[in-house]
């Protein structure tokens, strides 16, 4: 039976959301490991698998992002010395935030400075190579019944994007702490006594379902994407200077669907 064709698209409120681009040269000795990351990536519990596998290398893989390994970090309490076991728990407590991509293929050229260690001579030579794309976008969408109540839909996206926009610059204070609740509410004045007295009673719960949320994007790009990507490049006998990822965290995805 074919589809009923809509007559209208409603607009639906923005989503939040995470975008990161993997960029590295298109090589064909590359491309089998390239796709069968990506269509293992949708599958969790093959995401979850290679994860621990590597467990024991992370401490000094992820050393940058150690916070996203500690299992009690969505408890407000920090592991001073993250071991393999904490590890482990961390990645079994991983749910799967991927669900497609997409790739495209430039031409590009950039600047290759290279500094001999002897003479301490620099040369400088313009190169121009296909660059493979790899574009990811994770959304989130809360499943807490606390988030879906439709007359506080607004709070939920404001506290999502508000986080996300200043994950980095405070990653050392704990976003469900009373000061970062305090913060929120005067960023957001005014606000009602209904309105308030919801911020209040479930600001630290949505807090760490996205903070939460976020450490799995952080772990499934560096710890399974971007790892099975370079561990290609190695067993292939190759060698590329810089891979690189980029990423904003306060990407807006508006959907829209058929309207009844």
């Amino acid at each position: 039976m074919p589809a009923k064709v809509a007559k209208t698209y409603l607009y639906t409120l923005r989503h939040p959301g995470v975008f990161a681009e993997f960029y590295f040269p298109k090589r064909v000795v590359y491309q089998s490991e390239i796709i069968e990351a990506l269509k293992d990536g949708v599958d969790e519990k093959k995401v979850k698998e290679y994860l621990l596998e590597c467990a024991r290398e992370f401490p000094k893989e992820l050393a940058a992002y150690p916070y996203v390994l500690d299992p009690q970090r969505y408890e407000g309490r920090r592991t001073e010395t993250i071991t393999i076991e904490d590890v482990k728990k961390r990645v079994e407590m991983y749910r799967n935030p991927f669900f497609g991509w997409s790739t495209y293929d430039v031409g590009g050229a950039f600047l290759n400075i290279q500094i001999d260690k002897k003479t301490r001579r620099e040369t400088r030579e313009l190169q121009d190579e296909l660059t493979q794309i790899v574009r990811v976008i994770h959304r989130f969408e809360s499943e807490l019944a606390v988030a879906k109540r439709k007359e506080y839909e607004l709070f939920v996206q404001s506290i999502t994007s508000w986080l996300l926009m200043n994950y980095y610059h405070r990653v050392a204070l704990p976003p469900y702490g009373e000061a970062e609740i305090q913060r929120f509410i005067d960023e957001h004045t005014p606000v009602s006594e209904q309105e308030l007295a919801y911020i209040k009673a479930n600001y630290s719960a949505i807090a760490t379902e996205i903070l939460k949320w976020f450490d799995d994007c952080v772990l499934f790009t560096f710890g399974y994407l971007a790892r099975r990507f370079w561990k290609q490049v190695a067993e292939a006998g190759k060698r590329e200077d810089e891979i690189w990822i980029t990423s904003f965290f306060n990407l807006g995805i508006n959907v829209l669907r058929p309207g009844k």
